[in-house]
């Protein structure tokens, strides 16, 4: 029988209520778990802080900025965000603080434990976390968006000046072709047929070379920055690019600065010579455009040297205004900018050409005394320096179809070939006629823009009628900027020369399709 103190109505609710208590406590408390395990699981970090101080960090948040819980929990809001970004953010904190409101979307940098800098979107929300007024910090790590957009408007800007230089590049290449060519079989010829030949009439031959050769550099040194960055990689003499590279900054550079080369030997290294000749040309240019002191000596000081036996070296140097500490981990990011009409494109793409080397990139500068930057590369192996340096066999006696609608460079190309049985097709109409009238070939060489059939209508049809052809054909071009011809060439396997070429560089080509063929 119940006593009269346990009957006792008053107590018996208040013992209810206390349960009651006790129940909704723990619901409180399973729903924050639950909050709790929903914000590690979300892709996109969070951040909650609170008096200054975090209180809160999911999984994502911690990955973003390579910290352990330890570190973040309890440290101060400023300490994740570079220098350069904490007065923004105190005055978005005091804001946040003042009107209890979302804040609008902002882009910000976070910095990795590596010391790097991860661009990010930030949404502030003010929230109630642990039964306190709190602010909840929404972070989505934007570096691959970042990224894309670099290689976007790297390729839209790389494209607009090739534009620029299409025109007058497309024009001298043929003529410039069959003048070099005919030019050197010339001096062949005169050597051995005009022995006896006066001074003055020499140095009018070598006259004409020396002018011919001077714009076949100019020609070749377009090419080498706009030879496209799928190019198979060669054994390079990296002071032969910095030459080029250098002819072709010159008049720009050598008015504004002292140029200095010290060149060690080095030995070659295995690369892309367009993405090599880039690399250099953004960092020339860079280093001129930090010569603005007049009072100064505005020296950019270029030097190549070896390390440790397997790395060449590539220093530019300048005397110019240097980059302050803080913003040395953040020039190789994409859309960082020191300069008032920048990109933040060129350092960017810099360091990601090198990397596809598998080389490294590296700065080294102290405000008002200038700035370094070196290019590590690897030397070529042992194997590529000796393939490079067997003497080729030339072959002879091959059938040979050259399609070309310029006569001067189709009667120059036979010339070149005159080991071999050449045909000339002036057009792509033509050569599907030698075609189809059953004449064999075991090569083709053809032009790619010429009217009605051009050099890829001839490579579909030839593909359909006679596709044991199709891998022999080999395609002249003198058009580096066109995307219709570019896109052609990387997608098909077969090889091809930008004019003007050397006729050994071209009897080069033929003997290794050729050889692939047999």
């Amino acid at each position: 029988m119940s006593s009269t103190k346990d009957q006792d109505p008053c107590k018996r609710r208040s013992r209810a209520r206390g349960g009651l208590m006790l129940d909704v406590d723990e619901r409180l408390r399973r729903c924050e778990d639950n909050l709790v395990n929903l914000l590690d699981a979300t892709s996109d970090g969070i951040l909650i802080h609170r008096d200054l101080r975090y209180v809160y960090a999911n999984r994502a948040a911690l990955e973003i900025v390579g910290k352990p819980r330890e570190d973040v929990i309890g440290h101060s809001p400023f300490e994740l965000v570079p220098p350069r970004f904490r007065m923004l953010l105190a005055e978005r904190i005091m804001e946040a603080y003042t009107t209890r409101a979302r804040m609008p979307e902002v882009e910000e940098r976070l910095l990795h434990a590596s010391g790097a800098e991860v661009p990010v979107e930030v949404v502030t929300v003010p929230t109630i976390f642990g039964g306190e007024v709190s602010t909840l910090v929404h972070i989505r790590d934007i570096t691959a968006r970042r990224e894309l957009e670099v290689r976007l408007r790297a390729a839209d800007r790389l494209a607009s000046a090739g534009l620029v230089a299409a025109g007058v590049a497309h024009e001298i290449k043929n003529p410039l072709a069959y003048a070099l060519t005919n030019l050197e079989l010339l001096e062949q010829r005169f050597a051995s047929e005009c022995p006896s030949a006066s001074d003055e009439l020499r140095q009018l031959v070598a006259g004409v070379h020396d002018g011919i050769v001077r714009a076949a550099h100019v020609a070749r040194d377009v090419k080498v920055f706009t030879g496209g960055q799928r190019g198979r990689a060669t054994a390079l003499d990296v002071r032969d690019v910095l030459r080029s590279t250098l002819a072709f900054l010159g008049p720009e550079l050598r008015s504004r600065a002292n140029v200095i080369e010290r060149y060690g030997d080095v030995p070659k290294v295995l690369g892309n010579e367009s993405r090599l000749a880039q690399v250099f040309l953004n960092l020339l240019t860079n280093a001129v455009q930090a010569l603005t002191d007049a009072r100064r000596p505005n020296d950019v000081t270029v030097t190549t040297r070896v390390k440790d036996g397997a790395l060449v070296l590539v220093e530019v140097r300048d005397t110019g205004v240097g980059i302050p500490p803080e913003l040395q981990s953040a020039i190789f990011e994409p859309l960082f900018t020191t300069k008032p009409d920048g990109t933040g494109l060129g350092l960017a793409l810099c360091k990601e050409l090198i990397a596809k080397e598998g080389g490294e990139l590296t700065v080294e500068s102290a405000v008002g005394a200038g700035t370094k930057f070196t290019v590590a590369l690897r030397a070529a192996p042992r194997e590529a320096l000796e393939a490079a340096r067997v003497p080729r066999a030339r072959s002879s006696g091959k059938r040979i179809l050259v399609v070309d609608d310029e006569p001067r460079l189709a009667a120059t190309l036979k010339m070149v070939l005159a080991d071999h049985h050449t045909t000339i097709a002036r057009s792509g109409h033509e050569a599907l006629q030698h075609l189809h009238a059953g004449e064999p070939y075991d090569l083709v060489i053809s032009d790619l823009l010429m009217e009605n059939i051009d050099g890829m209508d001839l490579y579909r049809r030839i593909g359909l009628e006679w596709p044991s052809l199709e891998p022999r054909i080999i395609f002249l071009t003198g058009d580096a900027f066109i995307s219709r011809t570019q896109e052609f060439l990387a997608k098909i396997p077969n090889r091809h020369l930008q004019k003007p070429f050397d006729p050994d560089e071209l009897l080069d080509v033929v003997d290794e399709v050729l050889e692939a063929g047999a």
